[in-house]
């Protein structure tokens, strides 16, 4: 019989490996992403569903800050590791806010099948590298680009 009490650190393990150097997409890490989308959009709360892969508010759902599959691997194979089924828990997301000074606090929050509820301590990191989360450049040129096809195309 799988014991409860196993579960405990689990929230706290996804959120540090989400956050960890391991996970670097393109320009930066996950904090850098989540930082710096957020303060172009003027968001500083989001949350993360690592279940269903989404991330609320949409305006932040972007290719980096969606977990894709990684986390539903890593909850199946803790699961399964200690006794559980894999489907145990249907619920995990992390609560993340975002500070002033470019710090996150992430609270990872997992509920099982039986309603049981786990949470993390705050996971606190700090993002370094600021970077354009959204080219205007590229904008900019495709709206050019798009007026010169129109001059093209609807002036013959």
């Amino acid at each position: 019989m799988a014991k409860l009490k196993t579960l405990r650190g689990l929230p706290f393990n996804l959120a540090h490996s989400y956050f960890s150097t391991l996970n670097y997409y393109l320009k930066g890490y996950m904090s850098d992403w989540i930082v710096n989308a957020s303060y172009e959009k003027g968001i500083n709360y989001l949350e993360i569903d690592l279940i269903n892969d989404s991330v609320t508010p949409k305006e932040l759902q972007i290719v980096p800050l969606v977990p894709q599959t990684h986390a539903r691997k890593m909850i199946s194979h803790y699961l399964l590791s200690n006794g559980f089924d894999k489907d145990f828990i249907n619920e995990a997301k992390f609560e993340i806010q975002i500070k002033e000074n470019r710090v996150i606090i992430c609270n990872c929050v997992i509920k099982t099948v039986n309603d049981n509820i786990f949470r993390s301590k705050g996971y606190v990191e700090q993002s370094y590298i600021e970077f354009s989360v959204i080219k205007k450049e590229s904008i900019k040129t495709n709206s050019t680009f798009l007026n010169w096809l129109k001059t093209i195309f609807l002036n013959n």
